[in-house]
């Protein structure tokens, strides 16, 4: 499958910039493949929405969108942690 392009979103960046973890070479690795291979094992298409995936990365969530040749980021989050949790 040829490669697409992985774009974040403002708040997929402003996501990442608040979470302080030891996980983030593997967040990043997962978002990289997603270059490669845009439904990867284990991702779920969110109801309700036509083109919004899913896919876990141990505790972690990451929300994109699938273009044409294009793969968006729009979130990264932890269950159960509001944002203004993440920043302590």
């Amino acid at each position: 499958m040829p490669s697409q392009r992985v774009a974040l979103r403002r708040s997929a960046c402003k996501d990442l910039e608040r979470l302080n973890t030891p996980h983030m070479p593997w967040i990043f690795a997962a978002i990289k493949g997603l270059a490669t291979e845009p439904r990867p094992h284990g991702c779920l298409k969110l109801k309700g929405s036509e083109d919004l995936y899913r896919v876990r990365i141990g505790d972690f969530r990451v929300v994109y969108q699938i273009a044409e040749d294009l793969v968006i980021i729009v979130g990264v989050s932890v269950p159960g942690i509001t944002s203004s949790q993440v920043d302590l």
